[in-house]
């Protein structure tokens, strides 16, 4: 072999090495990006559970209080009733007067 036959082997041995290096550099960049994203998955995860759990809490609490009292939540309910008509009543007028016979 000539010196620069050599020379042509030793630039792509190092060329190879760097590739390999450079592929080990980005799978150790990835699996840490990967970890981090999962570490932040898990937190935002357990701040869903706790949140669920909480208004799952205040859910309770609600139906013991509606319990305790009745009278609230017919009142509660009526009112709801008489706001769904009157919404329908002025959606009727609206149509009525936009359409009219």
């Amino acid at each position: 072999m000539t010196a620069e036959t050599d020379q042509i082997l030793y630039t792509i041995k190092r060329m190879v090495r760097q590739a390999l290096h450079d592929v080990e550099m980005d799978k150790q960049r990835y699996e840490s990006e990967r970890m981090e994203r999962q570490a932040q998955l898990d937190t935002e995860a357990e701040e869903l559970k706790a949140g669920i759990t909480k208004m799952q809490a205040e859910i309770d609490e609600a139906i013991k209080k509606t319990k305790h009292y009745p009278s609230s939540s017919i009142i509660v309910a009526l009112i709801a009733c008489f706001g769904s008509i009157v919404v329908a009543l002025i959606a009727a007028a609206t149509f009525w007067l936009r359409n009219p016979l």
